[in-house]
Formats: C-alpha cells, structure tokens, sequence
C-alpha cells in the first residue's frame, strides 16, 4: 500500500484521487480530513466611557509588544462589546487572548485585565 501511494504521488494525483485508489485495492476505512482555518490571536481593549482610553491602551500595548508578536488589538467601548452579532463575529472570527480596560464585557473564557 505504502508503495501505491508513493506511486500516486510521483503522478501527482490528488488526496481524493489516492485515497480513492487505495479505497479499491484494500478492505480498509478511510477519512479524509482538511484542517480547520486558524484563527488570528487578537487582544480586546475596552473603556467603559468611549474608546478614547481604550484607544491609549491599545497604543501602549502595541509599542510594548515586539515586532515579532503577530497579534491584532481591537479597541472597543462598552456599548459595542455588549452587542451580540459583535461578541459571536469576535468569537467565530478570532481567538481571543485577553481584555484589557476598564470594564470587563464578561466574553466567555476570556481572561480580563484592570
């Protein structure tokens, strides 16, 4: 089997196409799995009163962080964070790290720094 699939691939057929291939010639279950997207890391700031101060904590945070560190930093105020269609596109688009503010929007396991 290992050398059929060798084979396939110095032909350059596909996964589908190989894993079809080995489908026919042997008695064996197969499941083709794709990876799931990765989500980018991203870091909440908040302000219970606007963004102003949730602007300067983001402005600190990133001058603080080393150009090596490919996090994203949202600024957002209270009002925003406690819209729904906001909290599940943060949470189905990003994987959150932490907030960091003045109020805590209380998003599911993520920790909250004062």
């Amino acid at each position: 089997m290992a050398l059929e699939v060798a084979e396939s691939i110095e032909k350059k057929l596909t996964l589908e196409q190989i894993l079809e291939r080995i489908k026919k010639d042997a008695d064996i279950k197969t499941k083709l799995k794709y990876p799931t997207q990765i989500k980018r890391d991203i870091i909440i700031t908040c302000c219970a009163t606007g963004q102003g101060t949730a602007v300067k904590i983001k402005d600190l945070l990133e001058s603080s962080f080393p150009a090596s560190v490919d996090t994203k930093i949202f600024a957002y105020d209270e009002q925003q964070l406690e819209n729904h269609s906001i909290k599940r596109m943060i949470k189905s688009s990003y994987n959150c790290l932490a907030v960091v503010g003045t109020i805590d929007p209380k998003l599911d396991a993520v920790p909250f720094f004062l």
